[in-house]
This record gives structure tokens, C-alpha cells and sequence, in this order.
């Protein structure tokens, strides 16, 4: 490691369920996405868990893997749509 290089530190500690799944980023994306396309999105973060637990692994055109974590999306309203969202998470979860 770099002697000058800050120690890698979180803000926030994820939640991670019983299952070791989080899908706090997909809900995020899903809730940012459909507020940039101008569409309503009423629901709940208990929603997706639900259907994650029944073993869906696609929501509204996003793919998650296993753990939950958003690895595409064929409905991006732009290209590199979830690749911007996914960076400025760790961007600022990441100080």
C-alpha cells in the first residue's frame, strides 16, 4: 500500500439482511430512475426483498446477482446510465 494513500473507510455501514442480500442500491437506482423518467415508483423496499426471496433476480429490466447488487439494466434511459449511479455511490459513500 502507498504510504500517502488514506485507509479505505466507509460513512455508512450497509444493512445486510439475513441472508447476507442488500438491495438498498437496487431500490435507490429503481427510485432515482423512474424519478428521472418522470413515472410515479410507490413502492416499498419490502417489495423487492420479497421477490428476491422467491428467487427473482430481475426488477423493472435490472439484473442483480446473488447478493442483490444491480449488474445491468435493459431499460437504462441512457447508455452507462447505472454505471454513473453505481460510481457516485462509492463515490460518496467512499470520504
Amino acid at each position: 500500500m502507498k504510504k500517502n494513500r488514506k485507509p479505505f473507510k466507509t460513512t455508512k455501514k450497509l444493512q445486510s439482511g439475513a441472508h447476507g442480500f442488500n438491495l438498498d442500491i437496487l431500490f435507490n437506482y429503481l427510485t432515482m430512475r423512474a424519478d428521472y423518467e418522470d413515472v410515479d415508483f410507490k413502492l416499498d423496499i419490502e417489495f423487492f426483498e420479497s421477490g428476491f426471496n422467491s428467487s427473482i433476480r430481475n426488477f423493472f429490466g435490472v439484473q442483480v446477482n446473488n447478493i442483490g447488487f444491480p449488474i445491468w439494466d435493459d431499460q437504462e434511459p441512457e447508455k452507462g446510465f447505472l454505471n454513473n449511479f453505481i460510481s457516485w455511490i462509492f463515490i460518496t459513500k467512499v470520504a
